[in-house]
């Protein structure tokens, strides 16, 4: 039996991110990709073999991450895709900053934690309109 019959007619499809949002990161992805791969490849010309041989690594490793994360079905909490939109923005940002690479994949648990930060103890003034942004019905 159904215990809460609310629920009976309702059939959710689960979240996903928005397609503009989506869109648009993945726009800037190509967009730091080919910069990435514009450097290393300048980099490769003028001797340094360090930024091309570490391409696959720093660059489209992560990029197939956030493909596989792209096309996950959509999930049945709020937190799972907020989470999964984290992620997908921490290897971005692994990908954007070179430098800082080593401490954002260190830092990963910090995108569960800030999540969960978010979703309990931001008042909902402020986190429902941010979540209406990215986060799709």
């Amino acid at each position: 039996m159904l215990e809460n019959t609310q629920d009976a007619g309702k059939i959710s499809k689960g979240y996903s991110i928005r397609a503009y949002a989506l869109i648009l990161f993945l726009i800037a992805l190509g967009f730091t990709v080919s910069y990435r791969l514009f450097v290393a490849l300048q980099k490769w010309q003028a001797g340094y073999n360090t930024d091309i041989e570490s391409f696959s690594f720093c660059v489209i490793f992560p990029v197939v991450l956030i493909l596989v994360m792209v096309f996950m079905p959509p999930t049945k909490s709020q937190e799972g895709i907020l989470m999964r939109l984290g992620k997908m923005i921490q290897l971005f940002l692994i990908i954007a900053l070179p430098k800082f690479a080593l401490y954002l994949a260190l830092g990963l648990p910090v995108v569960f934690l800030v999540v969960e930060v978010f979703v309990t103890k931001l008042p909902q003034k402020i986190s429902n309109p941010i979540q209406r942004i990215f986060i799709d019905d």
